[in-house]
């Protein structure tokens, strides 16, 4: 079995910091320059293309601010392998380190499926084929961008978007990075407006019921706290696994001095934090863990139930200890 990663880079670009993080995994680094990309779809599919053509059997798409970890003291080179010769699927999904997401990472080859999009490329799967998450074995990390670097890439993305939006009008993916666009950019009104598109639209249940929290979360900054309650009852309609929705109208309930409005709420986000995880989407760590207990034991100490206030304060430590030592599920 042959394994190779695929990098594309632009001008001026290191790769050594990342092809290094798997080294031990792979047999060979491809790389590809792409200068001044402004279709990331069709570069990784090339990417793909050169895997295939170069005869590896399966291929780990890495960028050049991306870093590949595999769970220590537990698996190494041989382990990925062992799993790689032996899994079923054709497409593997490998968490955000902090447990934040989950992307395709690593690809059966030929590929069973193809990326579309110009920037934030999806993955769509062939018929038939059957993608999984790696959950224990893998994970990955992204290095942070300076100011400036963010700037030119919502500055590019807003540019790509907003012509994209107007040729793909409905498919809600686009309208989503498009509010996350305008959201990076300071353009909060716009970028509510534009989340309640992706919303309206209905399409994947995991994006629709997280651009309206988005929205929920744009306006509670705004202290527009009613408007927000009510995105969060909306994003639940879509999806009742989504802790952060009930945390955060019950933090929008607390900031009104709704006290037990804002504790019915957090009591719901409490119950869906223990509820099994089958999102791969983006997630709010905080509210699957300490956010809820936060509002809690303030809420609780304002009406003057002491006790409860403190098993609150106590759980809400706890929590937050157990989120900040790592993510596991």
């Amino acid at each position: 079995m042959k394994i190779c990663s695929l990098t594309m880079v632009g001008r001026n670009t290191v790769i050594a910091d990342a092809t290094r993080t798997v080294e031990d995994l792979v047999d060979e680094n491809i790389v590809r320059m792409f200068p001044n990309c402004r279709d990331f779809a069709a570069a990784r599919n090339a990417l793909l293309d050169a895997g295939r053509e170069a005869g590896y059997d399966w291929a780990i798409m890495l960028d050049t601010d991306e870093r590949i970890h595999l769970v220590p003291k537990k698996h190494g080179a041989r382990d990925f392998r062992a799993y790689l010769g032996h899994t079923p699927h054709d497409i593997l999904m490998v968490r955000y380190q902090s447990g934040e997401y989950a992307k395709e990472r690593i690809f059966r080859l030929p590929a069973r499926g193809h990326y579309v999009g110009p920037t934030h490329e999806a993955f769509v799967t062939d018929e038939g084929a059957s993608r999984f998450t790696i959950s224990e074995m893998m994970t990955f990390s992204e290095l942070p961008k300076t100011k400036e670097q963010y700037q030119a890439k919502v500055e590019r993305d807003r540019d790509i978007l907003e012509d994209y939006v107007v040729k793909h009008p409905k498919d809600p993916r686009w309208w989503y990075y498009l509010a996350d666009t305008y959201s990076g950019l300071g353009k909060t009104d716009d970028a509510i407006a534009t989340f309640a598109t992706c919303y309206r639209l209905n399409g994947w249940d995991e994006e629709s019921a997280w651009a309206a929290y988005r929205a929920a979360s744009l306006l509670a900054e705004q202290c527009a706290y009613r408007e927000a309650i009510e995105w969060c009852v909306r994003g639940l309609i879509r999806r009742a696994d989504f802790p952060e929705l009930p945390w955060l109208a019950g933090w929008c309930a607390y900031k009104q001095q709704q006290y037990a409005q804002a504790i019915r709420w957090e009591q719901m986000a409490i119950a869906m934090t223990y509820a099994p995880w089958e999102r791969i989407g983006f997630r709010f760590l905080p509210a699957h863990y300490e956010a809820p207990w936060d509002v809690l034991r303030y809420a609780y100490r304002t009406l003057g139930e002491t006790e409860k206030a403190t098993f609150a304060e106590e759980r809400f430590v706890q929590n937050e200890e157990k989120r900040t030592r790592g993510w596991s599920r």
